[in-house]
């Protein structure tokens, strides 16, 4: 199976996931949306996984109809951009501390908003590179 067949794979399930982790208090897998369950494993692991597994998708798909080459570096971005953004996921409060939440009336965002920011930024860059790596790529093999 190639990289990027399994980058397709691995994407749907991600999002099947997060989609199960943000759902275990209503499956009745979790007694009570503590803590563990509501703010670690629904909102930190679950949203995080399907938010990031949908921006994912679609420039996967773009990519499964390219080189190889423009995927590796896709990839290689995606690896770093992931590790950064749960990083910052991690350290961001669960909730605001603020009336108005990120729009800095007394407060920053708050976890769910740092998602949703990161993601969006995620697919917007990816989106701009993809096209920009295919064209250097094939400029620079055009050349030789």
């Amino acid at each position: 199976m190639q990289k990027k067949q399994k980058g397709i794979i691995i994407i749907i399930g991600s999002f099947f996931l997060g989609l199960f982790l943000t759902s275990l208090y209503n499956l009745h897998i979790c007694q009570s949306r503590g803590v563990f369950c509501g703010d670690i494993l629904g909102e930190m692991i679950g949203q995080t996984l399907g938010f990031f597994s949908l921006a994912a998708l679609l420039p996967v798909i773009i990519l499964s109809f390219m080189k190889e080459e423009v995927y590796e570096r896709w990839w290689k971005f995606a690896k770093k951009y992931l590790i950064i953004s749960a990083i910052l996921i991690v350290i961001t409060p669960s909730t605001s501390s603020g009336m108005l939440g990120g729009l800095g009336a007394g407060g920053g965002y708050d976890r769910e908003g740092m998602i949703w920011f990161l993601t969006g930024l995620f697919f917007v860059i990816s989106v701009i590179l993809i096209p920009v790596k295919a064209w250097q790529l094939r400029n620079t093999s055009s050349k030789k």
